[in-house]
């Protein structure tokens, strides 16, 4: 009984642990669109804008902290609590993330002199702030990112695209070193399986050839393809679409769906807010309604929550931390 116990908890935790996210880009040569599910046990997320001050770009992120409504919110550390899982400037230049887990353990490998962030800086830690505070381009990206220790890279990867249509994957290489990926057609897919270790991967994602392969067949940058390819990609369960979001990387455009119900878009322009000064919005508060898939999630996390509360105070039960 007790391995039984030990077994389910495992599979449980991991499974909370591992957040499946997609992100797709493609550009026709005269506009670019960047396209993103979030799936996530977490409903609750915020959107933070940020003007230009001081030679940098304005630009806003997107992050899913702990609700302060939940009396009993976990307790992960603050660098992984309120992680920029994405985010566009004023320069036309975004970026969105996906956890990658791999089969052995992994650590990145940097040269001897890189920089690194500090916690409590201006960026507070996170290189890929920086970068949209800063990067114009793709390029003046992975330039910036060279510079500093990114141990992050070790369990996530990146895809950046710029509003000419360059883009590229960042993640660990086979040599435990930053890879950069570029991209070689008009379009470019990240979700959850490392696309410089296929090998070391622990995950095999439908997902990814499903999204590329309609991207063959149509790259056309029209809000309707990309929802079409969201609505084809997206998750249901303990982590779901929690949010998705299609970024115009020319007009600044940033169009927002909440819990995978793409009929209902909420358009905001990025210079409209960034001229607010800094502020935060919660997601569920730019839509009308509480749809049936958050409040589903919302029970299923809840639920989840208990089974493992009970089961951590199972007589003898040793879970792992």
């Amino acid at each position: 009984m007790k391995i039984k116990i030990l077994v389910v908890c495992s599979l449980l935790l991991s499974a909370g642990q591992v957040f499946p996210c997609s992100v797709f880009m493609a550009s026709d040569g005269s506009k670019t669109f960047f396209g993103n599910n979030e799936d996530e046990s977490n409903s609750y997320s915020v959107v933070t804008f940020v003007p230009a001050a001081n030679g940098k770009y304005g630009y806003f992120y997107m992050e899913s902290p702990h609700d302060p409504g939940d009396p009993n919110p976990p307790h992960d550390p603050p660098m992984i609590e309120h992680y920029p899982q994405g985010g566009m400037n004023d320069r036309g230049l975004a970026y969105d993330i996906t956890a990658t887990p791999m089969k052995s353990s992994r650590q990145m490998e940097f040269a001897p002199g890189l920089k690194t962030l500090a916690p409590d800086g201006e960026h507070e830690g996170y290189v890929l702030r920086k970068v949209l505070a800063e990067a114009a381009s793709v390029e003046e990206a992975i330039r910036l990112i060279r510079q500093y220790q990114t141990p992050e890279f070790a369990f996530v990867q990146a895809i950046i695209a710029d509003r000419n249509g360059h883009s590229a994957v960042l993640g660990i290489g086979k040599d435990n070193h930053l890879s950069v990926i570029t991209n070689t057609t008009n379009y470019q897919v990240l979700t959850n399986f490392s696309l410089a270790d296929t090998e070391d991967s622990v995950l095999f994602d439908p997902r990814y050839e499903i999204a590329n392969d309609m991207l063959k067949e149509n790259s056309s940058v029209t809000v309707n393809n990309f929802l079409s390819i969201m609505a084809a990609i997206h998750v249901e369960g303990v982590s779901s679409t929690v949010y998705s979001t299609i970024y115009d990387l020319n007009n600044l455009d940033i169009h927002f769906y909440y819990f995978h119900n793409f009929q209902e878009d909420v358009k905001i322009k990025l210079s409209d807010e960034l001229k607010k000064g800094k502020h935060s919005l919660v997601m569920s508060g730019l839509f009308k309604r509480k749809i049936f898939a958050r409040t589903a999630i919302e029970n299923m996390s809840k639920t989840f929550s208990d089974v493992i509360a009970k089961l951590k105070a199972c007589r003898g039960a040793q879970l792992p931390k």
